[in-house]
């Protein structure tokens, strides 16, 4: 009889013990043998690893990203209603504030070659998108760049992403009109592009 239906691993493991309980018994001589076939299908499943709690704390924390090499995550935490962009040293468990807790921060985006962008509220209550290396000294503001807002983007700055480790993307919101816009900055030349719908 042929299985056409592809098994998962609860129902595998399933019809491996029930197929285990409805053997013949064996001789002493076969149940090593057979034991060992039951392990070998069980030990062949796919394991799944166990999430573990990467920050704790009474804060909301959220929208974490990790660097490629997984040492260290990103992510905003929000205390007292204030978000703050901290950074995790995954091998220690220590994390601070990556920027100075003066200013709003939040929504980190990696780029994968050293660089974080985020939304920043510093200088505009609508947000400014800037960017800064992942190595900068924490809890302090150097090397920060904003792209400058232009006046066909009038309004809320907010959910950067990399197009690519140039490019630099985000979103406009416009509270009067609803409008929402996708633009895309090139750091290099700084020409602004307009994605279309």
């Amino acid at each position: 009889m042929r299985v056409t239906k592809q098994l998962t691993a609860a129902s595998l493991i399933a019809a491996l013990l029930f197929a285990a309980a409805l053997a013949p018994v064996s001789t002493r001589a076969d149940e090593g043998t057979a034991a060992t076939v039951v392990q070998q299908k069980l030990g062949a499943l796919v394991r799944l690893v166990p999430l573990r709690k990467m920050t704790v704390g009474p804060d909301d924390q959220y929208q974490g990203v990790a660097t490629a090499d997984g040492k260290k995550l990103f992510f905003t935490r929000k205390s007292d209603l204030v978000p703050h962009l901290c950074m995790q040293d995954n091998e220690t468990g220590l994390a601070e504030p990556f920027l100075t807790m003066t200013a709003d921060s939040q929504q980190p985006a990696l780029n994968g070659s050293g660089r974080i962008a985020f939304a920043y509220y510093r200088s505009h209550a609508s947000g400014d998108i800037c960017h800064r290396d992942t190595e900068a000294k924490h809890g302090d503001d150097s090397g920060i760049e904003c792209l400058e807002a232009g006046s066909a983007d009038e309004g809320e700055r907010s959910s950067p992403f990399w197009k690519s480790t140039s490019e630099l993307g985000f979103l406009v919101r416009n509270p009067r009109t609803g409008v929402n816009r996708i633009y895309v900055q090139n750091l290099k030349d700084g020409k602004r592009t307009l994605v279309p719908e």
